[in-house]
C-alpha cells in the first residue's frame, strides 16, 4: 500500500514554562522513549520483510520542552536489539524581546535542523 504513513517525531511538553518538576520531566522522557519504540515497531510490523539494516536507516526524534530549554533526542539502533537515545541538541527558548537577535536566530536554525533531519531520515 503506497498510502502508508508513519510518525517519526514526538513532542512532549513537561508542564508550563519553568514549572516542571524532575519527576514529571523524567516520566515524560521515559514515556517518549516508549513512544519512539512503538513507532519503530509499527514500521517494522508494516514492513515485516525488511532487514535490520533497512530499519536501522530510519531515524526517530523526540522534542522535549521543559524549564526554559528545548531538547532534541534521537533513537537509533547501533546493533540488533539495542536501542540508544542520544541528545542531538539543546536550545534556550527565546522569550525576551530585547534578546531576539541573540536567541531567535539560533532557535530557528535548530528547528531548521530538525526539519532537515525529519525529511532525510
Amino acid at each position: 500500500n503506497d498510502d502508508f504513513t508513519a510518525e517519526i517525531l514526538l513532542l512532549e511538553i513537561s508542564n508550563g514554562y519553568n514549572k516542571a518538576k524532575n519527576s514529571k520531566r523524567s516520566f515524560d522522557h521515559h514515556k517518549a522513549m516508549l513512544g519512539l519504540l512503538a513507532m519503530l515497531k509499527h514500521i517494522a510490523d508494516k514492513y515485516n520483510m525488511a532487514s535490520y539494516e533497512d530499519l536501522a536507516e530510519i531515524s526517530f526524534y523526540f522534542v522535549h520542552a521543559y524549564e526554559d530549554k528545548i531538547r532534541l533526542w534521537s533513537l537509533y539502533a547501533p546493533m540488533k536489539d539495542k536501542y540508544v537515545m542520544k541528545r542531538e541538541w539543546k536550545i534556550t527558548a527565546p522569550v525576551k524581546f530585547l534578546k531576539r537577535t541573540e536567541e531567535l536566530y539560533p532557535f530557528m536554525n535548530h528547528f531548521w535542523d530538525l526539519k532537515v533531519r525529519s525529511q532525510s531520515g
